[in-house]
């Protein structure tokens, strides 16, 4: 792969451009502090009418029900002010059981972002995956720079992925790569009465760049598909009503549900209805067309060319309902119905149930956690989620000799996908049980099955807490799971159980440092894979972060001999 000083030289000059626009902001809101208390006491006037929805939202955000539920607790820390590049601009749609998959929201730190999630931007895709980030409510945290009616966020870092500890007859020379990325997000509510007033128009404009400085020779995988890819360009429409909430998006945004995620095009719209008087119930219907869809992450970029390679141009459309049911003071219950359906190829149906229960007094809980279950000195998260995969390719070419050409990327680019030459009917099985306690240390194990053909829209995307999805956890960088290039899981192949477990912690006053270690094994008459990996992070004041992982895998094809696939993956990076 080549790359011309002229991709470096745009990736130095979007950096300084928002660097210039930051300090600009900064300068604006140092000179008029009136308007600061001004705009201050403007929102505390304002919570009490949005408080109902604002719940709503955090408690049934369409992704949220698959995560981690110390992802909430995580982001209540002050220490990290940094996003991950490929989330940090990420509105997310998690269940998040009250919160759960980190989101991403408004350029905030990957731990900070539960001290606001409610006062984030729909569209912003490099925050953390388990909070839904109240949509187009802009606040001035981490260190995304706002004023009344707009927030610009960046940042910039270093990546590199190295497999030099694998077996060197197999695949030491490949997936050997490093570079620089950067991101910008400008978000904007042009109409807005007041940064907490947004109903309204809203827009989004936003990029992502990136500068390989080293690829090995060998090499079979292409990383980084595309140097600069415009993620965000987006309008949107909010409305809050008394007891109602109605969110619209068209164009580029970034948006995380079960099965379809990272960079989508198209149009996604949302209704929100809090009910119930004694114990707080909401209730949220939502609807998604995608045209076309990019992979953008710290790891790797894909142009919106996704669909057209690998299903044909075809169309996506997707939707569900989330139920969150109150069930006492530290009881909630959620429950989503969905459908996707990807036309000429599959439609999917399925639903999840998780259950979100805080035990155990603790005296020391701070009054200000925005954890869900603040008075609890322990946690528990239970996710029980199933799915059927119908499949129109195996119907459309029954009695056909075919091997899916074009269809089948498995291998031919540095995402990796599943070999679909086994499409058919089949179905998806998960259980996991997880613990969190006082925020500080979280533990689980969990079981996976895949039925009798390839679970293929995991092609797409998956919610799995392996995938190297930035700011999931305590922010620990995690080994990834699919689009992951000769790394690639088979754990969505057919006939095949997967066993998982993982423990995580955070260290210090603040919180600062965390680490993660999980384990897998993934295996089917055909091939059998085992990952082990240690993941560590460390958030330093003003928005640096630095972050690495090891990951020892094994895998074993039928007839074949043992590989060792074993890799590691560190990055640096900066938000401002």
């Amino acid at each position: 792969m080549k790359h011309t000083p002229k991709s470096t030289q745009k990736l130095l000059r979007l950096s300084l451009c928002a660097f210039a626009l930051c300090i600009s902001a900064n300068a604006t809101n140092a000179q008029n502090p009136q308007a600061t208390q001004t705009t201050q006491a403007t929102h505390e006037k304002s919570h009490k009418n949005t408080q109902a929805i604002n719940e709503a939202q955090n408690s049934l955000d369409s992704r949220d029900s698959s995560h981690d539920l110390h992802s909430r607790a995580s982001n209540d820390d002050s220490s990290s002010h940094a996003h991950d590049l490929s989330d940090s601009h990420k509105p997310h749609d998690s269940n998040d059981l009250s919160h759960s998959h980190d989101s991403h929201s408004l350029d905030n730190s990957q731990d900070s972002h539960s001290n606001h999630d409610n006062h984030a931007h729909p569209a912003s895709h490099f925050t953390s995956r388990y909070h839904y980030l109240h949509a187009y409510e802009l606040h001035e945290h981490g260190h995304s720079r706002t004023s009344d009616f707009a927030s610009l966020s960046a940042r910039v870092g270093i990546f590199g992925k190295s497999s030099a500890l694998a077996s060197k007859a197999e695949n030491s020379n490949r997936d050997n790569y490093a570079m620089l990325y950067s991101s910008v997000l400008l978000q904007s509510t042009p109409f807005a009465r007041s940064h907490t007033a947004l109903n309204g128009l809203t827009l989004g404009v936003g990029v992502v760049a990136y500068a390989p400085f080293y690829t090995d020779k060998a090499n079979a995988y292409t990383y980084i598909n595309s140097n600069f890819v415009a993620n965000n360009a987006y309008l949107g429409y909010i409305k809050d009503f008394d007891r109602l909430s109605l969110e619209v998006l068209a164009g580029r945004f970034e948006r995380e549900l079960e099965w379809v995620g990272h960079s989508l095009q198209g149009v996604f719209a949302r209704l929100t209805l809090p009910f119930g008087t004694r114990t707080p119930h909401s209730a949220q219907i939502y609807g998604i067309w995608v045209n076309e869809h990019a992979d953008i992450t710290r790891e790797f970029s894909s142009d919106f060319n996704f669909y057209k390679h690998l299903y044909a141009g075809e169309n996506l459309y997707a939707g569900g309902v989330n139920l969150s049911f109150g069930l006492a003071q530290n009881a909630r219950l959620h429950f989503e119905p969905y459908a996707y359906y990807l036309s000429n190829f599959f439609g999917v149906y399925g639903a999840k149930f998780v259950l979100d229960l805080g035990f155990g007094a603790d005296a020391l809980a701070s009054h200000s956690s925005t954890n869900s279950h603040s008075g609890a000195k322990w946690r528990s998260k239970t996710i029980a989620h199933s799915a059927f995969l119908y499949s129109n390719y195996s119907r459309i070419h029954a009695g056909h000799e075919h091997s899916d050409g074009e269809h089948n990327h498995n291998g031919e680019d540095g995402h990796g996908h599943l070999d679909t030459s086994n499409r058919g009917d089949t179905y998806f099985a998960l259980l996991e049980q997880e613990f969190e306690y006082r925020d500080l240390v979280y533990f689980g194990a969990g079981f996976q099955h895949i039925g009798v053909r390839v679970f293929e829209i995991a092609n797409i995307e998956t919610t799995s807490r392996f995938e190297a999805h930035e700011g999931e956890g305590y922010g620990v960088i995690r080994p990834g799971l699919m689009h992951s290039g000769s790394h690639t899981s088979n754990a969505y192949d057919a006939h095949t159980n997967t066993y998982y477990g993982f423990v995580g912690a955070r260290f210090g006053r603040e919180k600062r440092f965390a680490l993660e270690a999980m384990g897998r094994d993934s295996r089917s008459s055909a091939r059998a894979q085992s990952a082990f990996s240690l993941g560590l992070r460390y958030a330093f004041p003003y928005g640096f972060e630095i972050g690495g992982i090891g990951v020892f895998m094994l895998e074993k094809y039928a007839d074949e001999s043992t590989l060792n696939r074993s890799f590691g993956k560190a990055y640096m990076q900066w938000r401002f």
